[in-house]
This record gives C-alpha cells, structure tokens and sequence, in this order.
C-alpha cells in the first residue's frame, strides 16, 4: 500500500557525530573497591554510541582486571545498539576496538564502520533490516530492502510499520516521498527509538562470574546468618569444589555439601536456597546428593551487574555431555544444552540438543557433538528455538550463550549458509 508524502527522508545518508561528552567513562555503581573489575572498566574511554551492521565480530576474553580480543568469532545481528569504547587492539593487521551490545554481551568491532554506523538522531524512529528481502503492495510493485540498511519509519501499529522508500535501490515504481507497509516487521527489520540512542545511559557488561562472587552476593543478601569470616570462607570454598564444580569429567564423583561437613549449628539448607534460586539449571540437576560417574558436563555462569547498586542478575548454562550406555569408554554421542535466566529477572530456560540442532538443519561438530551455525539465518533460527520453540528464554540469555558456547564457522560471510551452498 503506497502513500504519498509532501517533504520526507527516503534513505538516511545524512549522519551526524555522536560523543557522550558527559559520559567520559563507563559508570560503575557506588561504594565499589577501587581494585574491582569495575574500577577498572570504569577506566576505559567511551567513545558514543553506534548501530551495528550485520556482521561478524570478535568475542571479548573479560578477566578480572583485564579486556583483551580473542579469536572467536560471534554473529552481531544489524540493529543492535552499541557503546563503542577507545579501548583498541590491533589483530590480523587490523584495529578492533571494545564495545558492549544493548544486550550487554562484549565484542571487539573493526573500526572506520566496517561494523557499525552512525544515525540521524533528528529522526524519531528508524529500521535497519535484518537480511535482504522485499514487500510486495496492493499495486503489484516490488520494493526491495538490503541488509543493515537503516528507513526512516512514518509510522507504527502492533507489528506493522510504515517505512519509506529509498528510490536509489532500484525500486522501480515508486518515487521520493513513497511508503510501504511491512507486516510482521520483527522478523525482518529490527526497530530502534532514536530516544534509546541518544540517551546518556550506559550499558551494563554481562561478564563471566569470578570465582566466589556468586556466593558473596549470597551472603550481603541474607543478612539473618550470622556466620563468622571463617565459616563463610570454609562454606564457599565447599560450595565452589562440590555443587558449583564447573567442569565434571565422566569417570568423577562429586558429592554435594551437606550441613555435616560444616559442623554443628551452620544451616546450609537457606544458603543452599539462595543459589538454586539464582541458578536454575544447577537447581535442575543437584536434585541427588552428588553427580556420579557417567555424568560429564561444563558450566558457565555469567553476571550482569547493575549501575544503581540494584541486585546483580545471574545467567546460567550446562552443556551436558551423554555417551552410549553412560559408559566413559564411549565416545560423546549427543550433548544437551540447558540455560536458564535469574529467577529475580523473570527467569526462563530453554534448550538446544543435538538432535533438534540436527532438526534446525544446523551443523554438529564430529567431535564434541555441539551445534554450530554457519549463516545469520541459522543464527536466527537457533535463537527462536531456545526463545520461542523449545523454552521461554529471554532474548538476552539465548544470545549470550549462542555467542560463548556455539562456533560460528565460515564467518567470513554471514550471508551464506555452508549447508545450502
């Protein structure tokens, strides 16, 4: 459905600058130890704030007091907003520098836009398309969008939205001033209130938990036990070698905490709680008393700390791996995925196999057995399965997991499926 209008934008190809002057720095929450991670992200420059292109990027290795490149790859979908950094690295003969997604996962982008771009802030709303693709009108014309391309938006009603057309891309029919309807718009452009852009807040990193950190942010939120520094440190310790072991080989026993290796008077059951709680996937599997032979599995925890001194959110995820038989003489048959979100932020869980990857018509690696994509539109379709299909997972969790858990293989053009080619 075409409309006319008397002065519009057809393309955005007028840019403007954008520097948080203001914000010089990543905040931190008050009353932070000047040695903490946070001290030191605090630390690091911020340059503004940009849109991403679809492409792939680099994943960040977060230690304690240190940022750094890997060699991962990750897919960035088009839209997303950026907090681009000055904190730079210089790899396979390019510069990369650090930035934080809306959604809080830590990348390294190539410099000069090759990744991101800047956007008209005079506009209200914008969509930038996801994939290439095209809308047809009741008139029979065609009109075509292209990948990371930003269209002004006119216009927005449930999951419709109005855009305008940019006559340069060989949209024939139309002419300046041209809009089209685009049904079902989510699954095709991602929308962003130029509000959001401009806003002088930042984003929180989603980060890996430091040792120990869950359980101290279990002990300043149960304020009723009276534990002494002693009992704590012995409690933590148990807790971090037994029923928060990250990494379980096949031939191992591990047998859970109990209120008899602490000793008369210490309740572990509330603290016991508190942790499955913020972890659900452990809360899952810690029903016994202990994981026996014949179990294999890799934890990763992860932790979103807030900038208002606010309570932290925990993300949490098992890759569980089964062998014919539980034998540990048996090589990996399949591996079973399982994350889930805080409790206190909505929760949510969702899975992925190797089987239903299989189903998804992604790759599985010979070797461990676990999923990996090739393209955008496999990414997509891992992460509606792990949102929508097999689980309620928030957005944030799927992503953050697809990005440290799963290969993008063949990322040099996410354009293409290897499967299909």
């Amino acid at each position: 459905m075409i409309f006319k209008r008397r002065a519009a934008w057809h393309l955005i190809t007028v840019f403007v600058a954008f520097t948080l002057l203001s914000v010089p720095k990543i905040v931190i929450a008050a009353g932070q130890n000047e040695n903490s991670f946070k001290a030191y992200l605090s630390n690091i420059s911020v340059i503004g704030k940009r849109i991403s292109k679809s492409s792939s990027v680099r994943l960040a290795i977060i230690r304690s007091k240190k940022i750094s490149i890997s060699n991962r790859n990750t897919y960035l979908p088009a839209g997303k907003i950026l907090l681009l950094t000055g904190h730079c690295s210089f790899s396979s003969g390019r510069n990369w520098c650090f930035a934080i997604t809306e959604d809080g996962i830590g990348v390294f982008v190539l410099v000069k836009g090759e990744h991101y771009f800047k956007i008209n802030e005079n506009l209200e709303k914008i969509a930038v398309a996801m994939r290439n693709g095209e809308e047809s009108d009741q008139n029979g014309n065609t009109f075509r969008y292209w990948t990371s391309r930003p269209y002004e938006v006119v216009d927005t009603y449930g999951q419709s939205i109005t855009i305008l057309i940019d006559t340069s891309e060989g949209n024939k029919g139309y002419k300046v001033g041209d809009e089209v309807k685009v049904s079902d718009f989510s699954n095709k452009f991602t929308l962003i209130d130029t509000q959001d852009f401009r806003s002088r807040s930042d984003f929180s990193l989603i980060r890996p938990v430091f040792s120990g950190e869950l359980i101290d942010s279990i002990f300043e939120s149960i304020g009723s036990f009276s534990l002494s520094k002693t009992e704590k440190a012995k409690i933590k310790g148990l807790l971090l070698k037994k029923n928060l072991v990250e990494k379980k080989v096949c031939d191992s026993i591990v047998e859970f905490i109990t209120g008899a290796d602490l000793g008369a008077g210490i309740d572990i059951g509330g603290i016991l709680s508190a942790v499955n709680l913020k972890l659900g996937v452990t809360a899952k599997f810690s029903a016994a008393l202990k994981y026996e032979k014949g179990t294999a599995f890799d934890t990763y925890r992860f932790i979103r700390e807030s900038t208002d001194g606010s309570s932290p959110r925990f993300f949490e995820a098992w890759v569980r791996q089964r062998r014919d038989g539980n034998s540990c003489d048996k090589d990996i048959s399949s591996v079973e995925i399982t994350a889930s979100d805080d409790v206190d932020f909505g929760g949510g869980r969702g899975s992925l196999t190797t089987d239903s990857a299989t189903e998804l018509d992604v790759e599985i690696s010979e070797t461990n057995k676990l999923p990996r994509y090739t393209c955008r539109d496999e990414y997509f379709r891992i992460i509606r399965h792990l949102t929508q299909t097999d689980g309620e997972l928030t957005r944030e969790a799927a992503e953050l997991f697809v990005a440290y858990i799963l290969r993008f293989e063949d990322a040099t053009n996410a354009s293409r499926c290897k499967r299909s080619s």
